[in-house]
């Protein structure tokens, strides 16, 4: 009777001892990580609130419209407050994490507010989408259509403008000399090459940025940095008067394009900066 009472004693303690050796095995095992997050879904219509200050979206009505891909292009209309026409942009956005989109080359980081509303940041920009359920805001764009009027033997100079003199367009060919043409859009011809080849200023002039007449021309160089433009008489190869942009005009102006309009001269381009001067 004694033996027996002994492996009792020791059923029950291998008993506990297994218990306890699960237990531990059981409270040492590594817990299964949760699942990272999603990103949030960004389709569908939403209705673009830009804070003050933020560039994006502002001057009208703005909507955002994404597809069901995480990455592609979104379609921004944005309707003027100011006169009524409508941009039509498509933006490439990517959602690269659970709270960063891609947008239109920016990083913003966004904050949900429910499944309706998104509130997104970049740097100092802000705006908020809110999801549109019923009629969109702003009408979608009609479609771009183009007919073909002419081709040319030459093509087209990277540095031309169109410039209209009644409906004929004026334009530089890319080939020697960079000669001035006309396009009469009302008989669907081209005049004859004429070059420009008088040198003010460091050089020939005879990119047209604007023309008055069928001989009188407003051209700058195509160089790095235009910043005069001369007046100049093609039919005659004559310069009329040339300005600097800096000196005579106040601001350093890298001319680019523009047009008569009746006694004055409306032109445009880049600032012309240097190393030790700030932006404006």
């Amino acid at each position: 009777m004694a033996q027996e009472r002994c492996i009792g004693h020791h059923s029950i303690r291998l008993s506990l001892f297994a218990g306890l050796l699960l237990a531990t095995l059981v409270g040492c095992q590594a817990p299964t990580p949760p699942s990272p997050p999603k990103a949030l879904s960004v389709e569908g219509l939403w209705l673009v609130t830009p804070a003050p200050g933020t560039e994006f979206g502002s001057g009208g009505t703005t909507t955002l419209e994404f597809g069901s891909a995480s990455s592609g292009a979104a379609t921004y209309l944005s309707q003027s407050t100011a006169n009524g026409l409508t941009t039509c942009t498509e933006p490439v956005y990517a959602l690269v994490s659970t709270n960063v989109l891609v947008l239109d080359g920016k990083y913003y980081t966004y904050v949900a507010d429910g499944a309706d509303k998104l509130e997104l940041k970049a740097g100092a920009e802000e705006i908020t989408l809110e999801r549109v359920t019923g009629a969109p805001p702003v009408a979608a764009c009609d479609p771009a259509s183009t007919t073909l009027l002419t081709t040319l033997d030459e093509d087209v100079s990277y540095w031309s403008n169109l410039n209209a003199v009644g409906t004929v367009l004026y334009l530089n060919l890319d080939t020697a000399g960079d000669p001035i043409v006309g396009f009469d859009s009302a008989s669907d011809t081209i005049g004859a090459p004429r070059t420009y080849t008088t040198s003010v200023s460091g050089g020939a002039q005879r990119f047209v940025v604007a023309a008055r007449s069928n001989d009188l021309f407003y051209g700058q160089r195509a160089c790095g940095g235009s910043t005069t433009i001369d007046y100049f008489n093609l039919a005659t190869n004559t310069s009329v008067t040339h300005k600097e942009t800096g000196t005579d005009l106040g601001n350093q102006l890298n001319v680019r394009f523009g047009y008569a309009d009746g006694a004055d001269l409306v032109i445009g381009g880049p600032l012309q900066r240097n190393e030790h001067q700030p932006p404006t």
